[in-house]
């Protein structure tokens, strides 16, 4: 029997806090989760009778796995897709349902939504949106670019001195003071709050590529044209350059800067790095087994990627690895079109099933459970076969070869073994990655040349 006449237990874990209050006869027992506000909201809530401390003590344990166990992706209450854009002016969540053609305002954390569409065009969606103070800016897809200074309640047109070729807008960009609009006419710049726009497309390719997205580093602006690659310009859109060296694919859909870094989302290419204001790129995408990136977002120093088709990802560091962070996400849930981060909260924009929320520090406090190895590769580089050295011997080793498309040119399976001879196996020329997993998780890789 319980000799104390009360005893309080709680935990917290993350955004979730569990209260128990053990009485003489009885176990009232609540599961709060913290919301954005701060505030704690009962989500679960049981009164037990006590049957014997250890199975009180079983059940409680039993209720704090559970309670952990169940970080996941949450849907909002707004459920249609697609969701082209997300953008955030705490409190306010502004979310563009392209097919819906329907801008939607959310301020409690995506709980509830509402139309703020008055001045919009009732007949063309509104494919991207972006935030400067109290101005929300639509880009529109066949009518310009709209604004809002009263978070969504209306909109006016801001058109003058846009040429009508760049009115199919799909992304846009504030840095600086100035508004950058990409469109499949080319890129249009203004300097004055949208009161006043000009084409800049001096050095950007001729022709109907989609400039699907556009992030900027200082000074430095990068557009990307889906089928045309990366141009940057360092002139503020005077001119631009094409920074297409590394990449494999030119079917650029996303870019993100953090800190000195580009990331650039290739479609069926993966994710690639450029530390180096796009003079070269490279392959970025060990532990991406989904490679159609549509979209990044940062959270200090933490980059997320949705996929069309395999969720949301996440790298800790820039890129050399990347996790899956989809649990809740199921079938046509898995296809992401937009993410936006706002605090402990990442919100994903579904291309089906509308937007999407979860806890940042649920995914970022995952750490992956694998056994750390040191090897050296010699000769590298090597002609005809080359050594790999382990620290120690392992039971199960998984090597893999890599091009710098992300395809796998060779992989083998090793048991019990601290030495594996490399054959080149008929493999060309070139730079490769080769990906050392143990017991099936990832570990390390590096990089192996091969010539004559």
């Amino acid at each position: 029997m319980i000799s104390a006449e009360i005893i309080f237990f709680s935990l917290h874990y993350k955004k979730i806090f569990l209260c128990i209050i053990i009485f003489r006869t009885f176990v009232p027992i609540f599961i709060y989760r913290k919301m954005k506000t701060g505030e704690y909201v009962k989500r679960y809530s049981v009164n037990l009778k006590i049957i014997g401390m250890k199975k009180l003590l079983f059940f409680i344990t039993f209720i704090i796995c559970a309670t952990i166990s169940n970080a996941q992706w949450e849907q909002t209450s707004l459920y249609n897709g697609d969701i082209t854009s997300i953008v955030i002016n705490e409190p306010n969540i502004f979310a563009s349902y392209g097919a819906g053609k329907i801008v939607y305002l959310s301020t409690n954390n995506g709980t509830s939504w509402t139309p703020v569409n008055s001045g919009l065009p009732t007949n063309v969606p509104v494919m991207a949106l972006a935030v400067s103070g109290n101005n929300l800016f639509g880009a529109t897809q066949g009518e310009g670019v709209y604004l809002s200074t009263n978070n969504g309640t209306s909109w006016s047109v801001l058109n003058n001195g846009l040429p009508t070729t760049l009115f199919q807008d799909y992304s846009i960009l504030i840095t600086g003071g100035n508004i950058f609009v990409g469109s499949f006419g080319g890129v249009g710049l203004s300097t004055d709050n949208g009161a006043n726009w000009s084409a800049v497309n001096s050095g950007l390719p001729a022709g109907s590529f989609l400039i699907y997205s556009m992030t900027s580093n200082g000074p430095n602006i990068f557009t990307s044209f889906y089928g045309g690659g990366i141009y940057l310009s360092t002139n503020n859109g005077a001119s631009w350059t094409a920074v297409n060296t590394g990449l494999t694919s030119l079917n650029v859909s996303a870019l993100a800067a953090i800190g000195s870094n580009i990331f650039a989302g290739a479609g069926g290419a993966g994710a690639f790095l450029s530390n180096n204001n796009g003079t070269s790129w490279t392959l970025a995408s060990f532990g991406l087994t989904n490679s159609d990136i549509r979209a990044f977002a940062i959270s200090g120093t933490n980059i997320f990627a949705g996929t069309w088709g395999g969720g949301v990802y996440i790298s800790k560091n820039n890129g050399t690895s990347w996790t899956q962070m989809s649990e809740g996400l199921t079938g046509n849930a898995l296809y992401i079109e937009s993410l936006a981060a706002s605090g402990d909260t990442l919100f994903a924009g579904g291309g089906y099933f509308g937007v999407w929320r979860r806890a940042i520090s649920e995914m970022t406090g995952v750490e992956e459970k694998s056994e750390r190895t040191s090897f050296s590769i010699f000769p590298n580089p090597f002609s005809t076969s080359t050594q790999i050295s382990f620290d120690k011997t392992y039971q199960n080793l998984d090597l893999a070869i890599i091009d710098l498309q992300g395809k796998i040119i060779q992989q083998k399976s090793y048991h019990d073994c601290n030495k594996i001879t490399l054959d080149r196996a008929g493999i060309a020329n070139g730079f490769y990655f080769l990906r050392v997993s143990l017991d099936g998780k990832f570990v390390e890789t590096k990089k192996i040349v091969v010539t004559d």
